[in-house]
C-alpha cells in the first residue's frame, strides 16, 4: 500500500492519500464497500468489529457503522453520500459521532480503477482536524484494506 500523509495549509487541509491494489474487479470491491452485509467482515482496525451497518449508496443517502472496540467500548462513524458512481466512484462525509454533537466532518473519496484483472483503490480522507487524527485513521484504513484482500479473496 502507498500512504501519503500532507499537513494542512490553508490551501491544502489535512489529508490522507493510500493506495491499495487488490486481486478482484472494481465491481467486487465497489460492492464491498456498499454492501451491509460485506463492510462487517473487512471495515475495521485491529481487534475491532462492526456490529451494525446501514448504507443507502445513492448521491444524498446515508450511511452509518457501529464498531465496537477490544475494550467493548462502541463508536459510531456516519456520513451522507455526496457522489456516487457505481463501481468507480464514492465520495462521502465521514464522522465519529460518539465524538460528540462537535465531531468534525471530513471527507472520503473512493475511486475503483480497473487493473488487469484486479482493482487498483485510491483512497483520499480529508479535512482531519489534526495530525494525530490522521495518523490513527492511517492505521484503520491499512488494517481495513488488509482484511478487505482476505474477504475479496474468500
Amino acid at each position: 500500500m502507498t500512504t501519503v500523509a500532507t499537513q494542512s495549509t490553508a490551501s491544502r487541509p489535512l489529508r490522507l492519500d493510500l493506495t491499495e491494489r487488490f486481486g478482484a474487479p472494481p465491481e467486487k470491491v465497489y460492492a464491498a464497500f456498499v454492501s451491509p452485509e460485506a463492510v462487517p467482515h473487512w471495515f475495521g482496525g485491529q481487534g475491532y468489529r462492526v456490529t451494525s451497518a446501514t448504507i443507502d449508496a445513492r448521491t444524498g443517502g446515508r450511511y452509518r457503522f457501529d464498531v465496537r472496540s477490544p475494550e467493548n467500548e462502541t463508536y459510531t462513524v456516519a456520513g451522507t453520500y455526496l457522489e456516487v458512481v457505481p463501481n468507480r466512484r464514492l465520495v462521502f462525509t465521514w464522522a465519529w459521532l460518539s465524538s460528540g454533537p462537535d465531531a468534525a466532518a471530513m471527507r472520503v473519496t473512493v475511486e475503483f480503477i480497473g487493473d488487469g484483472e484486479g482493482t487498483l483503490l485510491r483512497l483520499t480522507h480529508e479535512m482531519f482536524p489534526d495530525t494525530g487524527n490522521r495518523d490513527n485513521h492511517a492505521k484503520g484504513w491499512a488494517a481495513s484494506f488488509e482484511r478487505l484482500a482476505v474477504h475479496l479473496a474468500a
